[in-house]
């Protein structure tokens, strides 16, 4: 039996492979950051077979910080009614909860739901976890986005990006990739043997 596809012909199970695929597309792109961070996505995801799970992680988010500009990087893991921070990267700040209730999540906006993204050009009103707790401009956050990572639809995970400075608009051709990058980090992160990075 052969692997399901989607329309553009790629194989939604295999992450590696979406990812190889989606280099493959990238390099005829015009856009330069999107191919860029697709030849670097590949080539993480070619090494990943050597190295350890929580150094593919941390090497994970950082590609994403470097490649998105963003000033902080966390991924996340859904586990049952909670969505759990597997690795934080930040500059100085970062989003503390280390758990969240998945219908809270994202920033008290869970009934939103995107399977794109969900971007805030001005986040600083919003709240970092449920109840009366400090707001991204507290930490000093101006703009995120919010990259939800889903497996047959259903949400798996999620990227969120952060940065001090405000944006204008998420240009989300970077979406793609990202979102399949998270899908795989995600995936890795089921190993027993994480360490979950709380920095």
């Amino acid at each position: 039996m052969s692997a399901p596809t989607n329309v553009n012909g790629m194989n939604p199970q295999d992450p590696v492979e979406l990812i190889r695929q989606l280099a493959d597309r990238a390099a005829a792109d015009p856009h330069a950051r999107a191919t860029e961070l697709a030849r670097a996505v590949e080539a993480l995801a070619d090494e990943s077979v050597d190295l350890d799970t929580n150094e593919l992680l941390d090497r994970g988010v950082q590609l994403v910080a470097s490649h998105a500009h963003a000033d902080g990087v966390v991924l996340y893991r859904y586990e049952h009614d909670r969505v759990r921070v597997v690795r934080r990267l930040r500059s100085g700040w970062s989003p503390r909860p280390e758990e969240l209730p998945a219908d809270w999540f994202p920033w008290s906006l869970g009934q939103v739901s995107p399977t794109r993204f969900l971007f805030v050009a001005d986040g600083r009103n919003l709240p970092i976890g449920p109840g009366a707790s400090p707001v991204l401009g507290d930490i000093g956050v101006a703009s995120c986005v919010h990259l939800p990572v889903l497996e047959r639809s259903q949400p798996v995970g999620a990227l969120q990006l952060y940065w001090a400075e405000p944006l204008t608009a998420w240009n989300d051709d970077l979406g793609p990739t990202l979102r399949n990058l998270g899908r795989f980090l995600v995936a890795r992160a089921k190993d027993p043997n994480v360490q979950f990075s709380l920095t």
